[in-house]
This record gives structure tokens, sequence and C-alpha cells, in this order.
């Protein structure tokens, strides 16, 4: 009886074993298809982003004289008067996460960063994503929680409609800092920090603080307010789309090593399952042999 409840026992872990073993390929060939499918426009527009970067770096900081002097011939003391967002002075950083699990590391690697920050940084606090926000909840403690805002964005298939709400917010901050996944490679996704706001910017800009001349067209109140407006929104979408190439490598990595593990326990059972078979089946030859004998004596 009991290597007989063993058996079943073992018979039923196997058959869980194969339902992971399903889950994990489906996660992973679908991670395969979309990553295929973002990594090159993600990779292909990181450097044209960067350099975007750099120049919207400088039309705000080079010309800051500029538009006071234009803010001052026109007697106005509201920018958005002269096509400039007008912000609230405040620093933000937003922290993007996910809606589901089976990510690997990437996301804990992201928030490590993020709880960091925000524990010497005086700013608001955006966080992006169901993991991000149950992460917070979980791991911040009571006395050390600040108030944030929580959005929800596709996991996959992003397009800049769904980030509108989320822009809306971020456009009246003076310093945005996003925290993120950037890939590096399948086996090296890296949790980053980026400025997005112009007035600093990702490390790979390398931007002096020396002043670059322009000349601007139509004119600068329209060049500024398109830069505040239309090359932020590409900028923080560009940041989600690296994020989510991140997640998706992140993934078929952690997918890879739980079919390792898959297999090897597999491998364990079926060798108890044989053990257990044929401890049974000595002990049935064992109790037929008694029983013979048994009959032996008898007769």
């Amino acid at each position: 009886m009991k290597y007989m409840q063993k058996y079943r026992q073992i018979k039923d872990e196997i058959g869980l074993l194969a339902s992971l073993k399903i889950l994990c390929t489906s996660y992973e060939e679908i991670s395969v298809m979309n990553m295929q499918r973002i990594r090159q426009t993600v990779l292909a527009t990181r450097t044209f982003y960067i350099k975007l970067a750099k120049v919207y770096y400088h039309v705000k900081n080079s010309y800051k004289d500029e538009l006071a002097e234009i803010m001052k011939k026109k007697r106005i003391k509201d920018p958005s008067q002269i096509g400039l967002t007008q912000k609230n002075g405040k620093a933000v950083c937003v922290f993007i996460s996910a809606n589901a699990k089976l990510h690997g590391v990437i996301i804990d690697n992201v928030f490590n960063k993020f709880e960091e920050y925000i524990k010497t940084n005086d700013t608001d606090i955006i966080i992006i994503g169901k993991l991000g926000r149950d992460l917070y909840e979980r791991l911040i403690p009571t006395a050390k929680k600040k108030q944030y805002l929580y959005f929800e964005i596709p996991d996959m298939q992003v397009a800049l409609d769904d980030l509108k709400t989320v822009i809306y917010h971020l456009i009246e901050y003076e310093k945005i800092t996003v925290f993120y996944g950037q890939y590096n490679s399948m086996l090296d996704q890296a949790a980053q920090i980026v400025n997005i706001t112009g007035d600093a910017l990702v490390k790979e800009a390398a931007v002096t603080e020396e002043n670059v001349a322009f000349l601007f067209e139509p004119s600068l109140e329209e060049v500024v307010d398109y830069f505040e407006k239309q090359i932020f929104s590409a900028l923080f979408k560009q940041t989600v789309h690296e994020s989510q190439l991140a997640r998706f490598a992140s993934r078929i990595t952690a997918m890879e090593f739980a079919l390792e593990k898959i297999d090897g326990k597999q491998n364990y059972l079926y060798n108890e399952r044989r053990r257990t078979v044929r401890l049974v089946e000595n002990k049935i030859q064992l109790e037929r042999l008694s029983g013979i004998s048994l009959w032996g004596k008898t007769s």
C-alpha cells in the first residue's frame, strides 16, 4: 500500500511538471516572437533617440537667456504663452514594470534602483504596471511610503495612444527620471535610469556643458513647443519599448532556466517511478512466494 501511494504521488508530480513545461514553453515562444518583432526597431532607433536627446538638451539649455528675453520683450510671465509648456518646478520618477509575471529578475533589479533613488531624493512617484505597484506596496515600509500615481499600459504592442494619459501627467514636471530595463543581449538586461526632460541626459549622450548655437525655423517658440510635446512623447515611448524588449529577453532566459530544472526533476521522477514499480513487483512476488510456502506447509 505504501509503495502504491508513492507511485500515485510520483505520477501526479510528473503530470504537473508536464503541464508546467507546456506553460513555460508557450511563454518562451510568445516572448521570442514579440522580441523578434520589436528588437530590430528598438536597437535601430536607440542611437537616433540618444542623439535626439542631445539636441533636446541643447535647445533647452543653450537658449534659456533667449527665452527669458522673449518673455521680457513681450511682457509675459507665463512660459506657456510663448509655446513652452509651463512646469510645476517639481521632480518625478517613473518606475516602468509590467502587468503579468514571469519576467525573470529584470523588474526586481529595476525596482531596487528605484527604491534607492526615492529614499534620498525629493520626488513625486509614478508607477506603471501591476507588478511595480505590488512590489512598492509589499517592500516599502508603511512609514516610508509616499503617495503615487498608478497607470497601466499593455505589456505588448504599446502605441502612443496608450501613453497619452501618462504623458499628460508627466509633461508638467520640471525633471522626469525614468527607471526601466534595457536590453544589451539575450544574457544581459540591465536596470537603467534616464532623464527625458532635456535637463540631464542619458549617459550615452555624453553632452558637455558648453552652449551650441542654433538657427530656429520657423521660430524659437514653435521649435520649443514641438520639442516639449512631440519629442518628449517620442523619447518616453522609446523608453517604454526598451523596457518591453528587456522583459521579453529576461523572460526567455527565465523560461530556459525553468525548463532545465523541469527536465532534471522529470528525469529524477522517472527513475523514482521505475524504482517504485520494481519495489511493488518485488513485494507482490514475495507475497506470492509466501503464499506458496504457506500452502505447502498446510498440505
